[in-house]
C-alpha cells in the first residue's frame, strides 16, 4: 500500500511539474520573440542611419567630386520648367546622383512625381489642349491629344 501511495504521489506531481516547465518555456519563447522583433527594428533603424551618413559623407567630399553648381542649376531648371511628368521622372535619378540621394529619398521623390500624373496631369493636359485649341493649333483633336498625352505622362506634340 505504501508503494502505491509513493507511486501515486510521483505520478500526481509529475504532470504539475511538466505543466510548470511548459509555462516557463512558453514565457521564454515569448521573451525571445520580443527581443528578436526589437533587434529587427534596430537593424532597420541602423541601416537608415548608415544610408544617411554615407550620403552626407559623399556630399562633403572636396575636390573634383564636389557638385558642379552650374550643372545642378541646369538640371533643376529643366526639371522645374518641364511640361511632362515623364521628363521629370527621367530627371530624378540625375538630380539624385548629383545630390547623393539615398535609395529611400530617390524612391520617395519618384513616388511623388508618379502621384502627380494622376488628376493634376489630366487637368494640366486638358488646360494645355484647350489653350492650344484657342490658338488654332489643332482644335478639338488637339485638346483630346493633349488630354491623352497628359494621361500617359507625355507632352503634347506641337
Amino acid at each position: 500500500m505504501m508503494r502505491t501511495q509513493a507511486l501515486c504521489s510521483r505520478v500526481c506531481v509529475a504532470p504539475q511539474t511538466a505543466q510548470n516547465e511548459i509555462s516557463r518555456l512558453a514565457s521564454k519563447i515569448s521573451d525571445v520573440t520580443m527581443e528578436h522583433a526589437d533587434a529587427v527594428d534596430r537593424i532597420s533603424t541602423l541601416q537608415s542611419e548608415l544610408e544617411k551618413a554615407q550620403s552626407q559623407v559623399s556630399r562633403s567630399r572636396t575636390g573634383e567630386e564636389n557638385v558642379n553648381v552650374e550643372y545642378l542649376k541646369n538640371v533643376l531648371l529643366q526639371y522645374i520648367t518641364s511640361q511632362s511628368n515623364l521628363e521629370r521622372s527621367r530627371l530624378l535619378p540625375v538630380i539624385g546622383a548629383v545630390l547623393s540621394f539615398t535609395p529611400t529619398e530617390l524612391t520617395q521623390s519618384q513616388s511623388s512625381v508618379n502621384e502627380a500624373v494622376g488628376l493634376r496631369g489630366v487637368g494640366g493636359a486638358l488646360v494645355d489642349g484647350i489653350s492650344r485649341a484657342k490658338e488654332g493649333e489643332g482644335g478639338l483633336v488637339g485638346g483630346l491629344g493633349g488630354l491623352v498625352g497628359g494621361l500617359l505622362g507625355r507632352s503634347p506634340r506641337r
